[in-house]
């Protein structure tokens, strides 16, 4: 996305949040990573629901004619988004899995969370048809867990349920804050696992207590290759798609909803940068 004047939002939201920072220093104990890895499982669980929102809509908008009309000036840029998104429907998944079993082994009392429905459209009509409840369950189901989690981390999911069932933002917005959400974590897991490399030696350093799934192979589960590509694939089908003019729709309308996803890339860097652990 062209927001040159995002960057020290994005860069305050990860490489400087200052856990990110401490976990780089190799200053973080197993036990303030398996609080954050507790929240980060329960956020996941909680917001699995906006991508549903998103393949949702792009399966929808492939056959609608404000689409169709217009698709051989654009390309297939619907089409890429609904194949990507899927395949990231599908990590989202695995990634629950992979929390709970790393959480187990690491000895965390990880929250019985619902598993997603592997049909995105069924698992998002649901979703609205218990929206009024879908929160509270979730605090119960984390209240049964070993880690408390803290305000931020609530409001953060309650901002994302809420988003996820708001019929009014366009597709095109939710598309970009997608990227916004995955760039800050990608520049935040990569950052770490460069930094704690350069700092295995440091005097600082916490020594890791845990073998097996110790923090290193955690990051390196993130810092990966796969991840930096997918982000990139979808930077580059945000923007152009931030770029479509729908048939029939305004140049006002359409110039309202440019402003309307800057507005809500910005709303989400500030709970990105209230999300990571408060260090105490």
């Amino acid at each position: 996305m062209e927001w040159p004047d995002l960057q020290e939002q994005f860069d305050i939201a990860s490489v400087k949040a200052p856990w990110v920072v401490k976990v780089g220093k190799r200053e973080i104990t197993d036990e303030q990573f398996n609080h954050w890895l507790f929240s980060d499982h329960i956020y996941v669980g909680g917001c699995g629901g906006y991508v549903c929102r998103m393949l949702t809509d792009l399966e929808k908008l492939q056959k609608d004619p404000k689409w169709t009309n217009v698709e051989s000036k654009y390309g297939p840029i619907v089409n890429d988004l609904h194949s990507l998104l899927s395949g990231c429907y599908i990590v989202v998944q695995n990634e629950m899995v992979k929390f709970e079993e790393i959480g187990e082994k690491r000895q965390i009392k990880m929250s019985e969370l619902e598993r997603l429905d592997p049909n995105p459209i069924a698992q998002h009509e649901k979703n609205l048809a218990n929206s009024a409840t879908l929160l509270s369950e979730l605090k119960t189901l984390s209240s049964h867990g070993s880690e408390k989690i803290h305000p931020p981390v609530w409001e953060y999911i309650d901002f994302m349920m809420k988003t996820s069932e708001n019929s009014k933002l366009d597709i095109r917005t939710l598309v970009a804050g997608m990227w916004v959400l995955e760039k800050v974590y990608k520049e935040a897991m990569f950052y770490i696992s460069a930094e704690r490399k350069k700092n295995i030696n440091s005097p600082t350093a916490v020594p890791e207590t845990i073998e097996g799934v110790g923090i290193d192979s955690m990051i390196s589960w993130w810092a990966k290759p796969e991840f930096e590509q997918f982000v990139e694939q979808l930077g580059v089908l945000a923007n152009k798609f931030n770029k479509v003019q729908f048939d029939g729709e305004s140049t006002e309308h359409f110039e309202d909803v440019k402003k309307q996803t800057k507005a809500f890339a910005e709303q989400l860097l500030e709970m990105e940068k209230k999300f990571w652990p408060v260090l105490e």
